[in-house]
């Protein structure tokens, strides 16, 4: 059985996803042009590319989500949820800060040599365009898959228990 809470995490998710792989999208266009093939190995280059696109995309997904749910919490818009307004004030902008950096760098560590490894072992100098930007956005997306849910179970754990609630699953 699917609870609300669910719902609102699945929506969220998708939020993120389709958010994070249209920055993406956006951003590899302007750091590596519309054409041509996509150099692997290099400042600047794909597998370069990959450690700060998995950092800010770890980051965004878990901050935007984090402090709109707890705007929602505090204006009572998570009623539904088991989240009084009063409790929105309980999760400090620290708390989220800190967990969006935490999930930013731990996408950093898994994305970055992950894909330095899958590259290496193919052991081409460059990607065609469009498998590069194809690779680039299903890397956004699953980041936001796996940073997204976990942040909010774990902001809505927090604004439960702070209400003397049970947990988020």
């Amino acid at each position: 059985m699917t609870t609300q809470i669910d719902r609102y995490i699945r929506t969220e998710t998708l939020f993120s996803m389709i958010g994070s792989v249209a920055v993406t999208v956006i951003l590899f266009h302007v750091t590596f042009g519309m054409a041509g093939p996509v150099p692997v190995w290099g400042a600047g280059a794909f597998v370069f590319d990959c450690f700060p696109q998995a950092f800010f995309t770890g980051l965004i997904c878990t901050i935007l989500p984090g402090f709109i749910t707890r705007s929602r919490a505090q204006t009572g818009g998570l009623a539904a949820l088991e989240v009084c307004p009063s409790i929105g004030k309980g999760v400090t902008a620290f708390t989220i800060i800190r967990r969006s950096i935490a999930a930013g760098l731990v996408s950093m560590v898994v994305v970055g040599p992950g894909s330095a490894a899958v590259l290496q072992a193919l052991g081409d100098n460059a990607i065609a365009w469009w498998p590069a930007l194809g690779a680039k956005a299903l890397i956004a997306a699953a980041i936001a898959l796996a940073a997204t849910p976990l942040g909010l179970r774990t902001m809505l754990r927090d604004l439960q228990h702070a209400g003397g609630r049970t947990a988020a699953r």
